[in-house]
């Protein structure tokens, strides 16, 4: 295993012979909302590989990931070009493939070496997920959230430990 810093370490999702038949992925701190049924049946056909999309001013987040078939040519890259190491790959994404220095990560790495993308949105439906950041943190549970499959919390201070008092947290996460 790769001494990878903090969310890079995602790429090792890509090592060689890792897994067999299609891959769910979902951070730890995504909540999901009843069953992962109706998502799957209709992701499981997909050629693409799937990301979530955040935001228009930083799309690609790899929170959320679905994909089929080997993708170890990204773990490859990311170990035998990069030497694991984030400021190389950062400084080659911004420089090479005018990426913005201020939005440029493992996700837009991940992203720059697919073939075919997707965001999982326009599969599932964009109304299925909410996305809560920082600035929502006092307000996002009070809306009506009984449509949503997923929350997405994105951040330091957004995070599903910080709202055990609310119901559809206690319903639908977990913390071991």
């Amino acid at each position: 295993v790769a001494n990878a810093p903090i969310w890079w370490s995602k790429l090792e999702l890509f090592r060689p012979n890792l897994f067999e038949g299609p891959v769910l992925y979902l951070d730890l701190d995504i909540v999901v909302c009843g069953s992962l049924d109706d998502i799957v049946k209709q992701v499981i056909n997909q050629n693409d590989f799937l990301m979530y999309f955040e935001s228009n001013k930083k799309p690609t987040n790899s929170s959320f990931m679905f994909w089929k078939g080997d993708y170890s040519h990204i773990w490859k890259s990311w170990n035998e070009n990069f030497k694991c190491d984030d400021t190389k790959a950062k400084q080659w994404l911004v420089s090479e493939h005018k990426y913005h220095p201020n939005h440029v990560g493992q996700q837009e790495f991940t992203k720059h070496h697919l073939k075919h993308f997707s965001y999982i949105q326009d599969i599932v439906g964009f109304d299925k997920f909410k996305h809560i950041k920082k600035s929502d943190r006092k307000n996002w549970f009070k809306e009506d959230l009984s449509k949503k499959s997923f929350l997405v919390f994105h951040g330091d201070l957004a995070k599903p430990n910080f709202y055990l008092d609310k119901k559809i947290i206690q319903d639908n996460w977990q913390k071991y």
